[in-house]
């Protein structure tokens, strides 16, 4: 099944490199995710588009959604705001 995001996450991954910095940061041992950033990247450089995602591959790479609760996914939240 593909996943279209309402909104345009790689963005950022391009025009603010901090949010792949913070999700690193903060999932540093999330290799999908790492994988995930370098092939976003990957396509970006060859001018292709990065969605349709896949419900996998967002549940191993989305910080957010790895959130094992309301407290944790508030905190990463707040975490966002100030880095």
């Amino acid at each position: 099944m593909e996943w279209w995001v309402n909104h345009f996450l790689t963005f950022d991954l391009r025009d603010e490199p901090w949010f792949s910095d913070f999700c690193v940061t903060h999932d540093a041992n999330n290799e999908n995710l790492k994988i995930k950033i370098h092939a976003i990247d990957m396509r970006l450089n060859d001018g292709l588009p990065t969605i349709p995602s896949t419900m996998k591959d967002e549940l191993e790479c989305n910080i957010f959604l790895r959130s094992i609760n309301v407290e944790a996914f508030s905190k990463l939240r707040d975490l966002k705001d100030n880095f």
